[in-house]
C-alpha cells in the first residue's frame, strides 16, 4: 500500500483519555474555508538537506512501508507485507537489522499493528488485541501480555504507555486517549469524552522534546502532553462553516510550529494550515522546499531526538522524482539562466543545473539497484 496524507479512513472510533492534571487550553483556532495560494518554503524551518541512498542486499526485498519512526540515526521501517521492522543506519547507509519474530508463541507476534521507539533505541510492538514486545535492536527484551489491549495506536511513554481508542473495558473512563503503565494499571486521562461521528486520522502522536502531541480528532483538538510535569494543554480548531471538523493528519516542525490537515466541503481541497503565523493552503502542494526545488507532498516523520526529519521514498515515489528533474527545464513553475533554475513565482530561490544533474544520476542508481532514499532534512 502506497501511504499518503491524503487518505482518510472512514470508520467511526473511540478514544479515552483522563487526566490527573488540571487542562489548558490555548482557545479555538479558526480555520478559514477558502484558503489561500500562498507558497510556503520548508526551508524556513531547517537548515539543510540532503537525498540518501540506502542500498539493501538482494536478500532483502521491502514490500510496503506502512510507517516508519527514528531514534539518532536509525530508522524503523514497517513493511506491513513482510510483516517485520527493517532497521536502517542512514549513517552508514545499511540496513542495521531486521525484527522478524512472526508466529504465535512466546516471544512472537501475530501481527504488527503499529510500534513505537523510546530515546534509547528500543522498539515496542503492539500485536492487535494480545500484546506489547519490547526489542533492542533485534534482541527481545519481554512481552506485556494479557491486559486486553484493543487499541488504534499507541506511544511509549515515560510512565509506561499512551493508548488510542482502547479496548471496551475502559469505557468507564469515558475518555479518548489513556496512559497505563507497564501491567496495564489506567494511569491517566489525557483527552475528552468519546465520539463516535469521528474518523481515524493518519496520525495519532508526534513526539518532540518531552512533549508528546496526540491527535484528539473526537473533540477537533491537539492534546500536548508534558512528561516532565505532566501537564496536559488542549490546542482547539474551529473550521469555518463546519460543524464537523476531522483533523486527518498534523505535523510538529519546532514548538511554535504545528502543521495541520482539514477535509473541506469540497472533498478534493484539502485545508492545510500551520499554527505559528495562521497561514492556510489548499494542499500541500503549496509546501515546497527551496534546497532542491521538490514538493513536499506528504509531512516529514519527526525524529525523536529532534535531529532532522525524513521522508522515504520507495521504488514508485523514485521513478516519479526521476521524472520530475528530467523534464526540469521543460517545466512552466522554473526558468534557466545562466547555469541556474529559478523559480518564476520567486526569483530569489535558485538551484545550480550540475545539482539537478547530480540529483538525476543518484535517482537512475537508486531505480536500477535494490534501494530505497531517505531524504533528510537537517534541523536548525
Amino acid at each position: 500500500m502506497k501511504y499518503s496524507i491524503f487518505t482518510i479512513f472512514p470508520i467511526a472510533f473511540l478514544w479515552f483519555l483522563f487526566a490527573c492534571s488540571e487542562k489548558s487550553s490555548s482557545g479555538s483556532i479558526q480555520i478559514v474555508s477558502d484558503p489561500s495560494e500562498e507558497l510556503l518554503d520548508i526551508k524556513s524551518l531547517f537548515e539543510g538537506s540532503e537525498l540518501i541512498t540506502i542500498r539493501l542486499p538482494d536478500s532483502v526485498l521491502i514490500g510496503n512501508i506502512f510507517s516508519s519512526k527514528a531514534v539518532g540515526d536509525l530508522i524503523y521501517i514497517h513493511d506491513n507485507f513482510n510483516n517485520c521492522l527493517f532497521i536502517i543506519d542512514s549513517e552508514k547507509q545499511k540496513l542495521e537489522g531486521i525484527i522478524n519474530a512472526h508466529g504465535q508463541g512466546p516471544k512472537e507476534y501475530s501481527q504488527i499493528n503499529s510500534f513505537d521507539l523510546d530515546n534509547k533505541g528500543n522498539s515496542y510492538i503492539y500485536d492487535f488485541g494480545r500484546k506489547i514486545l519490547s526489542f533492542s535492536g533485534e534482541t527481545f527484551n519481554y512481552e506485556l501480555k494479557d491486559i486486553n489491549l484493543q487499541i488504534r495506536d499507541f506511544s511509549k511513554s515515560k510512565n509506561g504507555y499512551i493508548l488510542v481508542n482502547p479496548h471496551e473495558s475502559y469505557l468507564k473512563n469515558q475518555s479518548t486517549t489513556i496512559e497505563i503503565d507497564s501491567t496495564g494499571l489506567v494511569l491517566k486521562q489525557i483527552g475528552d469524552e468519546p465520539d463516535s461521528k469521528t474518523f481515524i486520522p493518519n496520525t495519532f502522536f508526534q513526539k518532540f522534546s518531552s512533549k508528546i502531541y496526540i491527535n484528539d480528532n473526537s473533540s477537533q483538538s491537539i492534546k500536548i502532553y508534558d512528561q516532565i510535569d505532566s501537564s496536559i494543554k488542549s490546542i482547539d480548531f474551529k473550521v469555518s462553516g463546519e460543524d464537523r471538523a476531522n483533523l486527518v493528519d498534523f505535523w510538529v516542525a519546532n514548538e511554535e510550529s504545528i502543521f495541520t490537515i482539514f477535509p473541506a466541503r469540497n472533498d478534493s481541497i484539502i485545508l492545510f494550515s500551520q499554527i505559528q503565523d495562521f497561514k492556510f493552503l489548499k494542499n500541500l502542494k503549496g509546501v515546497f522546499s527551496s534546497f532542491d526545488f521538490l514538493p513536499v507532498n506528504k509531512f516529514p516523520f519527526q525524529e525523536i531526538e529532534n535531529k532532522y526529519n525524513y521522508l522515504i521514498y520507495n521504488s514508485e515515489e523514485v521513478e516519479s522524482l526521476l521524472k520530475y528533474y528530467q523534464s526540469f527545464s521543460e517545466a512552466e513553475s522554473f526558468e534557466e539562466e545562466n547555469g541556474n533554475y529559478y523559480l518564476k513565482e520567486d526569483k530569489k530561490f535558485l538551484i545550480p543545473r550540475e545539482k539537478i544533474q547530480r540529483l538525476i544520476s543518484q535517482l537512475e542508481a537508486a531505480k536500477n539497484s535494490n534501494s530505497i532514499l531517505v531524504r533528510k532534512f537537517i534541523r536548525q
